[in-house]
Order: structure tokens, then C-alpha cells, then sequence
């Protein structure tokens, strides 16, 4: 399965977020079940992730090295390129946010179009339509545990 992030798995990466252990486990079941992090080369969630590096690469932190190491391995992290980007249909972009459209035009690259968020709103705008599936964290994370496809 192709899955895509928004920012906040970097958010929990960071120095101070009581949530590192989450994004190991995640990154974790990722390699166990042979699954896909796609990402956007440039977009907000590659940038944040740099910044956060470069600004905490003295702390040398696990989970950003483990994250940085796992961006290499083309088996588990898919970079997509901005030709590669797909649009979505004009009714559909009106209705998603615009610092949230990124997301959306990545995942229609993929076969899943499997979005993995907190925005509530984002969700709530896009879960089911022109075959998007769009988890909460919360949602996503308990079926992932237990090995159901999300």
C-alpha cells in the first residue's frame, strides 16, 4: 500500500513531542507489512522535515535518522517529482484547503490514494471522493496495529 503524511509525522519526529515512539512503530509496521511512504520532493512536508533535521542534527535523534536513512530505500519511500504530480478534478480543489491540495495531488499519483492526517476538516473534505480514503491518525493507527489494511 502507497500511504501519504501531511507535516505532522515530522511534528512528532521533533525534539520535545512526546510522540517519537509513535512514528517508530509506524515506520516500523511500514517496513514489516512492505508498504510506501510517498512523498513530494518539494512540498511542505520535505521541507519541514530538512529544517527539522538541520536544526536538531546536533541532538542526533534516532527516529530523524532512521527517517533520513529510510528516504534512500526506494522500496519503502517513493519520491515523487513534480512532472509526475497529478491533478485533481476543479470541483475537488475547490473544496480542500489550499495548503492541503499538495496532499491531494500526491496521492492521486498513487494507486490508494491513502491520505494519513490529524486535519479533521481535510478528511471530512475529501474521505471518499474520486476514490480517496482519508484516515485520522487515531483511525488509521488502530487498524494498522492489528495488520487490517487501512
Amino acid at each position: 500500500m502507497e500511504l501519504v503524511f501531511n507535516e505532522w509525522l515530522v511534528e512528532y519526529m521533533a525534539p520535545g513531542s512526546s510522540h517519537d515512539r509513535l512514528v517508530w512503530e509506524i515506520l516500523d509496521l511500514i517496513e514489516a507489512r512492505g508498504d510506501t511512504v510517498v512523498v513530494r520532493r518539494e512540498s511542505p512536508f520535505m521541507k519541514k522535515f530538512y529544517r527539522f533535521s538541520k536544526e536538531h542534527e546536533r541532538l542526533s535523534l534516532p527516529v530523524f535518522k532512521r527517517f533520513h536513512l529510510l528516504l534512500r530505500d526506494s522500496k519503502r519511500v517513493r519520491i515523487v517529482e513534480e512532472e509526475e504530480i497529478s491533478e485533481v478534478p476543479p470541483s475537488l480543489a475547490e473544496v480542500i484547503p489550499e495548503d492541503d491540495l499538495y496532499l491531494a495531488t500526491l496521492a492521486a499519483t498513487t494507486g490508494d490514494r491513502t491520505i494519513v492526517t490529524t486535519d479533521t476538516a481535510l478528511r471530512d473534505r475529501l474521505e471518499g471522493k474520486e476514490g480517496f480514503r482519508v484516515y485520522l491518525l487515531e483511525d488509521f493507527i488502530r487498524h494498522y496495529r492489528v495488520g487490517k489494511p487501512a
